[in-house]
């Protein structure tokens, strides 16, 4: 049963914050691994409070940038992609 509603990652943002339960209900991994596979892919990667902080990039991004990126992430955490029709 899904009580919070909350098993996934719609999109990467340029600031994201995940909790440790989110992280491995939503990528099969701790926040601590996160925070580990996406050094070197995102401007900052921290582990804070336990859940994982990853500043993508340093700068706002509109339009086919965001969805590039939210790709880009995904693929360095080895995680499937689904386009939204």
């Amino acid at each position: 049963m899904d009580i919070d509603g909350r098993d996934g990652v719609f999109r990467f943002n340029p600031a994201n914050f995940f909790d440790n339960d989110l992280c491995v209900r939503a990528f099969g991994m701790s926040a601590s691994e996160v925070v580990s596979r996406l050094a070197g892919h995102c401007e900052l990667t921290k582990e804070v409070d336990g859940g994982a902080f990853l500043l993508t990039t340093d700068r706002p991004i509109v339009g086919v940038e965001s969805v590039e990126m939210d790709i880009r992430i995904r693929k360095a955490l080895g995680v499937p992609w689904h386009p939204v029709d």
